[in-house]
């Protein structure tokens, strides 16, 4: 009875949120097992992608190679480490978007991407 009568106060954007479904422009509360992509400015690259998995794993695929990484989320913002660290995306999520600045720590260089979802395997369909 406790049950049925908690999911009845619970408005179907509310429920979706709380799975993690983008809903009206929402970002999904959890990134794990979403695809996002779109560009850096970084010279000599230009497409990127980040698939984001469960347990702080995403797979990043830009213009070169693909490469595995690690990633943090505090509600909007976003945090990727690739390369043992030595190159670091932070960022924050706005609807279906994601944009942020990257830098190689080595190199000591800075770019800007931007993203858009492209799969949500919560069960939703990307707004567009």
């Amino acid at each position: 009875m406790f049950r049925a009568s908690l999911l009845g106060c619970l408005s179907v954007a509310s429920l979706a949120l709380f799975l993690g479904a983008p809903v009206g422009g929402q970002p999904p509360a959890n990134l794990a097992g979403t695809t996002w992509v779109g560009s850096e400015n970084l010279q000599g690259y230009g497409r990127l992608s980040f698939q984001f998995s469960p347990g702080g794993r995403v797979t990043m695929i830009d213009t070169r190679e693909t490469t595995a990484g690690s990633w943090t989320q505090a509600g909007q913002s976003v945090t990727l480490q690739f390369y043992s660290g030595n190159v670091l995306y932070t960022g924050t999520t706005s609807g279906n978007t994601m944009s942020g600045t990257a830098r190689n720590v080595k190199g000591k260089t800075t770019w800007a991407w931007s993203l858009t979802l492209a799969a949500d395997l919560h069960g939703a369909e990307p707004q567009p």
